[in-house]
């Protein structure tokens, strides 16, 4: 018999906290700079090609077909981590603080919502539960 320790916390987001849902489409600015981007680069012209094929595309799909493209180009991970901080940042300069969508889609599993804070200290309480 092993005596169980632990914490328990609640978790409370902030009012105001703004998050960009993934599953509606890239927004015009990014999409834009997608475009509109040199085509020497393979990986850009291939988002490029991605954006022309699928001009609803989510920024969730956006993300897949980025993550898709990299591997198949053999890109290592974190130059595709500098086009998502990239779209992040785009967004954080329009006041958003992270993203939501819905999770369980791929997996087929039991849907949820999924929430994304880029600086959870600047959008969520924590404390302690006695």
């Amino acid at each position: 018999y092993a005596k169980q320790s632990g914490y328990l916390y609640e978790v409370i987001e902030r009012k105001n906290v703004k998050l960009f849902n993934m599953d509606d489409k890239v927004p015009e600015d990014i999409k834009k700079e997608i475009l509109e981007s040199p085509d020497y680069f393979e990986f850009e012209s291939s988002l490029a090609g991605f954006l022309d094929e699928n001009p609803t595309a989510s920024l969730l799909e956006l993300h897949d077909a980025a993550r898709d493209i990299a591997y198949e180009l053999r890109l290592p991970s974190y130059e595709v981590q500098d086009y998502f901080f990239g779209w992040a940042y785009n967004l954080m300069e329009k006041g958003y603080n992270g993203y939501r969508h819905l999770g369980g889609v791929l997996s087929k599993g039991e849907k949820h919502e999924v929430k994304i804070y880029w600086n959870p200290s600047e959008a969520l309480d924590i404390k302690p539960i006695t």
